[in-house]
């Protein structure tokens, strides 16, 4: 039996590599002229909220219409300008892998508002029924500031949290980089913002202490069967529905 010293196997074990795998894709982008836009959406919002008594979901303290923004179109013009933005964005990082020349697939968008204060937050939760999920932030609530301890940020969970935590809560696997894997990511979001993530991906939203009011949007993205065009010799057709 060939046995080899421990010396060398150490130093083999030195060279070898990792590779990350099956990687979750978590999106930013940001909405250019944004705050001329979050103008007119902090109108609507609020305007909305003085109408609407709201709905109670994942959301603590914090004011959450109905799913309808869209729907119902009293997001206005607006409202199209982020979906549009989200889609396009979410576009660009989703693949058929049978598509030839015509697109298969079609988005449907539900958009909502949240409007937060002080101790508003988001339980865990996930958005079922859905592709994508998305958060625009028409106003992030820091007024500039930096401070650390406002609170609010987005935050996302590993989705392989319960297995790797099974063993020993206190043994994770490294990264490429060679630093602790993490089991948890947080965004801290900033007016005219957008992020784009799995809608399978659990999720929160860290209690708000800051002074302002945050006000931010959601869309659910769901794919169909894409629709015979509705102007045939131009090809044109709604990029949603």
């Amino acid at each position: 039996m060939v046995k080899t010293d421990i010396d060398t196997l150490t130093s083999a074990a030195h060279e070898a590599t990792s590779v990350g795998m099956f990687e979750t894709t978590v999106v930013t982008a940001f909405m250019p002229d944004a705050e001329l836009l979050n103008r007119e959406l902090t109108s609507i919002v609020l305007t909305q909220m003085e109408k609407e008594e709201g709905v109670s979901r994942s959301n603590v303290h914090g004011w959450q219409s109905a799913p309808d923004m869209l729907s119902a179109r009293w997001g206005g013009e607006a409202a199209i300008s982020v979906v549009q933005f989200a889609l396009a964005t979410c576009n660009r990082f989703s693949a058929d892998l049978k598509m030839t020349h015509t697109p298969r697939f079609e988005w449907t968008a539900d958009m909502w508002a949240n409007v937060s204060s002080e101790g508003a937050s988001n339980n865990w939760h996930v958005h079922p029924q859905a592709f994508w999920s998305a958060v625009y932030y028409v106003n992030d609530g820091y007024d500039g500031s930096d401070d650390s301890e406002a609170g609010g940020e987005l935050v996302l969970q590993d989705p392989r949290f319960p297995m790797n935590r099974m063993f020993s809560t206190e043994l994770v696997f490294r990264s490429s980089d060679g630093q602790p894997q993490r089991h948890r990511a947080t965004i801290r979001p900033r007016a005219g913002m957008l992020i784009a993530f799995p809608s399978w991906l659990f999720h929160k939203v860290a209690t708000y202490r800051g002074k302002g009011r945050r006000i931010s949007l959601a869309i659910n993205m769901t794919v169909m069967p894409a629709r015979l065009p509705q102007n045939l010799k131009s090809g044109e057709r709604p990029a949603w529905r």
